[in-house]
Protein backbone atom coordinates (compact mmCIF):
# COMPACT_ATOMS: atom_id res chain seq x y z
CA UNK A 1 0.00 0.00 0.00
CA UNK A 2 1.35 3.27 -1.04
CA UNK A 3 1.40 5.78 2.48
CA UNK A 4 1.05 9.31 1.53
CA UNK A 5 3.05 11.57 4.29
CA UNK A 6 2.93 15.04 5.11
CA UNK A 7 -0.70 15.83 5.43
CA UNK A 8 -1.63 17.80 8.31
CA UNK A 9 -3.82 16.13 10.85
CA UNK A 10 -7.01 17.88 12.40
CA UNK A 11 -6.48 16.61 16.15
CA UNK A 12 -9.87 17.51 16.58
CA UNK A 13 -13.08 15.86 14.98
CA UNK A 14 -16.59 17.54 16.18
CA UNK A 15 -18.45 16.35 19.17
CA UNK A 16 -21.52 16.16 16.99
CA UNK A 17 -19.53 14.17 14.35
CA UNK A 18 -18.23 11.76 16.86
CA UNK A 19 -20.90 11.17 18.64
CA UNK A 20 -22.82 10.27 15.07
CA UNK A 21 -19.88 8.03 14.41
CA UNK A 22 -20.50 6.40 17.79
CA UNK A 23 -24.18 5.90 16.99
CA UNK A 24 -23.79 4.49 13.76
CA UNK A 25 -21.42 1.71 15.87
CA UNK A 26 -24.33 1.10 18.57
CA UNK A 27 -27.12 0.74 15.73
CA UNK A 28 -24.98 -1.27 13.82
CA UNK A 29 -24.90 -3.43 16.28
CA UNK A 30 -28.19 -3.69 17.51
CA UNK A 31 -29.85 -3.84 14.42
CA UNK A 32 -28.29 -7.03 13.77
CA UNK A 33 -29.41 -8.22 16.86
CA UNK A 34 -33.17 -7.65 16.07
CA UNK A 35 -35.69 -10.40 15.50
CA UNK A 36 -37.43 -8.90 12.44
CA UNK A 37 -36.33 -9.68 8.87
CA UNK A 38 -38.00 -8.66 5.78
CA UNK A 39 -37.97 -10.43 1.75
CA UNK A 40 -34.24 -8.51 1.26
CA UNK A 41 -33.39 -6.46 3.58
CA UNK A 42 -33.84 -6.14 7.49
CA UNK A 43 -34.98 -2.53 9.00
CA UNK A 44 -31.58 -0.66 9.80
CA UNK A 45 -33.67 1.32 12.53
CA UNK A 46 -37.08 -0.26 14.06
CA UNK A 47 -38.46 0.91 17.22
CA UNK A 48 -36.87 -1.92 19.76
CA UNK A 49 -33.43 -1.07 17.83
CA UNK A 50 -33.59 2.93 18.21
CA UNK A 51 -34.22 3.35 22.04
CA UNK A 52 -31.63 0.58 22.88
CA UNK A 53 -29.13 2.94 20.64
CA UNK A 54 -30.69 5.94 22.30
CA UNK A 55 -30.21 4.29 25.95
CA UNK A 56 -26.48 2.93 25.69
CA UNK A 57 -25.86 6.26 23.96
CA UNK A 58 -27.20 7.95 26.95
CA UNK A 59 -25.32 5.85 29.53
CA UNK A 60 -22.06 6.78 27.46
CA UNK A 61 -22.82 10.00 27.37
CA UNK A 62 -23.68 10.10 31.44
CA UNK A 63 -20.53 7.73 31.88
CA UNK A 64 -17.79 9.72 29.89
CA UNK A 65 -19.05 13.76 30.75
CA UNK A 66 -18.18 13.16 34.63
CA UNK A 67 -20.93 15.42 35.19
CA UNK A 68 -24.48 13.64 36.67
CA UNK A 69 -26.22 16.96 37.54
CA UNK A 70 -29.77 17.45 35.54
CA UNK A 71 -28.46 20.33 33.40
CA UNK A 72 -26.06 17.88 31.68
CA UNK A 73 -28.33 14.94 31.95
CA UNK A 74 -30.44 16.82 30.43
CA UNK A 75 -28.41 17.77 27.44
CA UNK A 76 -27.34 14.34 26.80
CA UNK A 77 -30.91 13.46 26.41
CA UNK A 78 -30.92 16.25 23.72
CA UNK A 79 -27.84 15.35 21.93
CA UNK A 80 -28.77 11.64 21.98
CA UNK A 81 -32.12 12.35 20.24
CA UNK A 82 -31.09 14.75 17.63
CA UNK A 83 -28.10 12.36 16.58
CA UNK A 84 -30.65 9.49 16.02
CA UNK A 85 -33.34 11.70 14.64
CA UNK A 86 -30.53 12.74 12.13
CA UNK A 87 -30.09 9.38 11.07
CA UNK A 88 -33.88 8.38 10.85
CA UNK A 89 -33.76 8.48 6.95
CA UNK A 90 -30.55 6.24 6.34
CA UNK A 91 -31.41 2.94 4.21
CA UNK A 92 -31.12 -0.93 5.06
CA UNK A 93 -27.55 -1.95 4.56
CA UNK A 94 -28.17 -5.69 5.81
CA UNK A 95 -29.13 -8.20 3.49
CA UNK A 96 -31.47 -10.90 5.49
CA UNK A 97 -28.37 -13.95 4.23
CA UNK A 98 -26.14 -11.64 6.79
CA UNK A 99 -24.59 -13.66 9.30
CA UNK A 100 -25.76 -12.18 12.53
CA UNK A 101 -23.65 -10.98 14.92
CA UNK A 102 -23.03 -13.46 18.89
CA UNK A 103 -23.91 -11.58 20.95
CA UNK A 104 -21.67 -12.64 23.84
CA UNK A 105 -18.96 -11.82 21.07
CA UNK A 106 -20.12 -8.62 20.80
CA UNK A 107 -20.04 -7.61 24.73
CA UNK A 108 -16.27 -9.30 24.62
CA UNK A 109 -15.48 -6.90 21.41
CA UNK A 110 -16.64 -3.76 23.37
CA UNK A 111 -14.29 -4.06 26.15
CA UNK A 112 -11.83 -4.80 24.16
CA UNK A 113 -12.62 -1.42 22.05
CA UNK A 114 -12.91 0.84 24.78
CA UNK A 115 -9.76 -0.71 26.05
CA UNK A 116 -8.09 0.07 22.63
CA UNK A 117 -9.96 3.85 22.86
CA UNK A 118 -7.92 4.68 26.16
CA UNK A 119 -4.82 2.78 25.17
CA UNK A 120 -4.80 5.10 22.22
CA UNK A 121 -5.53 8.28 23.98
CA UNK A 122 -2.73 7.87 26.46
CA UNK A 123 -0.59 7.63 23.06
CA UNK A 124 -2.12 10.63 21.47
CA UNK A 125 -1.45 12.57 24.38
CA UNK A 126 2.05 11.97 24.90
CA UNK A 127 2.57 12.94 21.28
CA UNK A 128 0.81 16.38 21.97
CA UNK A 129 3.43 16.51 25.22
CA UNK A 130 6.51 16.06 22.73
CA UNK A 131 4.70 18.60 19.58
CA UNK A 132 4.22 18.84 16.12
CA UNK A 133 7.42 16.85 15.43
CA UNK A 134 6.46 13.88 16.86
CA UNK A 135 3.91 13.51 14.55
CA UNK A 136 4.11 11.68 10.98
CA UNK A 137 0.68 12.12 9.32
CA UNK A 138 -0.35 9.84 6.47
CA UNK A 139 -2.83 8.80 4.39
CA UNK A 140 -3.17 4.59 3.27
CA UNK A 141 -5.71 2.49 1.64
CA UNK A 142 -6.43 -1.07 2.31
CA UNK A 143 -9.13 -3.78 1.65
CA UNK A 144 -10.80 -6.06 4.65
CA UNK A 145 -12.99 -8.98 3.21
CA UNK A 146 -15.35 -8.94 6.21
CA UNK A 147 -18.24 -11.38 6.71
CA UNK A 148 -20.88 -8.53 6.20
CA UNK A 149 -21.30 -4.80 5.22
CA UNK A 150 -22.30 -4.66 9.12
CA UNK A 151 -19.01 -6.01 9.79
CA UNK A 152 -17.21 -3.49 7.91
CA UNK A 153 -19.11 -0.67 9.34
CA UNK A 154 -18.42 -2.00 12.87
CA UNK A 155 -14.51 -2.46 11.53
CA UNK A 156 -14.34 1.34 9.91
CA UNK A 157 -16.15 3.05 13.37
CA UNK A 158 -13.95 0.87 15.00
CA UNK A 159 -10.26 3.07 13.72
CA UNK A 160 -12.54 6.05 13.72
CA UNK A 161 -13.10 5.66 17.54
CA UNK A 162 -9.60 4.71 18.84
CA UNK A 163 -7.53 8.00 18.40
CA UNK A 164 -4.61 8.57 16.03
CA UNK A 165 -6.54 7.02 13.47
CA UNK A 166 -10.02 7.93 10.91
CA UNK A 167 -11.51 6.48 8.17
CA UNK A 168 -12.35 8.95 5.19
CA UNK A 169 -13.47 6.59 3.19
CA UNK A 170 -15.42 3.44 2.86
CA UNK A 171 -17.03 1.50 -0.33
CA UNK A 172 -16.47 -1.89 -1.34
CA UNK A 173 -14.24 -3.45 1.61
CA UNK A 174 -12.11 -0.50 0.63
CA UNK A 175 -10.85 1.34 3.36
CA UNK A 176 -8.99 4.85 2.82
CA UNK A 177 -7.23 5.96 6.30
CA UNK A 178 -5.94 8.86 8.03
CA UNK A 179 -3.50 7.88 10.57
CA UNK A 180 -0.96 10.58 12.89
CA UNK A 181 1.68 8.49 12.94
CA UNK A 182 3.76 5.61 11.12
CA UNK A 183 3.22 3.01 14.24
CA UNK A 184 -1.07 3.73 14.27
CA UNK A 185 -0.68 3.34 10.36
CA UNK A 186 1.09 -0.19 11.15
CA UNK A 187 -1.12 -0.88 14.05
CA UNK A 188 -4.46 -0.23 11.57
CA UNK A 189 -2.40 -2.93 8.69
CA UNK A 190 -1.48 -5.90 10.92
CA UNK A 191 -4.96 -7.00 10.75
CA UNK A 192 -5.88 -7.61 15.00
CA UNK A 193 -8.95 -5.39 15.11
CA UNK A 194 -10.09 -6.54 11.35
CA UNK A 195 -9.94 -10.31 12.59
CA UNK A 196 -11.40 -9.74 15.62
CA UNK A 197 -14.59 -7.66 13.79
CA UNK A 198 -14.87 -10.95 11.39
CA UNK A 199 -14.93 -13.01 14.52
CA UNK A 200 -17.94 -10.87 15.83
CA UNK A 201 -20.29 -13.18 13.54
CA UNK A 202 -18.17 -15.52 11.73
CA UNK A 203 -15.73 -18.51 12.94
CA UNK A 204 -13.92 -18.77 9.45
CA UNK A 205 -10.23 -16.88 9.68
CA UNK A 206 -10.15 -13.93 6.89
CA UNK A 207 -6.90 -12.97 5.67
CA UNK A 208 -5.07 -9.50 6.76
CA UNK A 209 -5.66 -6.26 5.62
CA UNK A 210 -4.59 -6.64 1.89
CA UNK A 211 -2.37 -3.17 1.01
CA UNK A 212 -3.94 -1.03 -2.37
CA UNK A 213 -2.47 1.99 -4.63
CA UNK A 214 -3.67 5.02 -3.62
CA UNK A 215 -5.86 6.66 -6.54
CA UNK A 216 -5.65 10.40 -7.45
CA UNK A 217 -9.28 10.59 -6.04
CA UNK A 218 -7.51 10.07 -3.09
CA UNK A 219 -5.29 12.55 -2.64
CA UNK A 220 -7.30 14.93 -3.72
Amino acid sequence: MEITKGIRPNLRLPICEKTLRLSTFVQSVFSTMSDQTAREKVPFHPSRTKMAAMLVLFALWALLSGKPDLFHLGIGVLAVAFIVWLQRGLPAFRNVDDPPLKVTRVFVYLGWILWKMVESAFQVSLLILKGPRSLDPRLLAFRSDQPSLVNSVILANSITLTPATLVVDLQNNRFLVHALTRESAEEVLNGDMARRVAWLSSDKPIEPPMRIQLSKEDLD
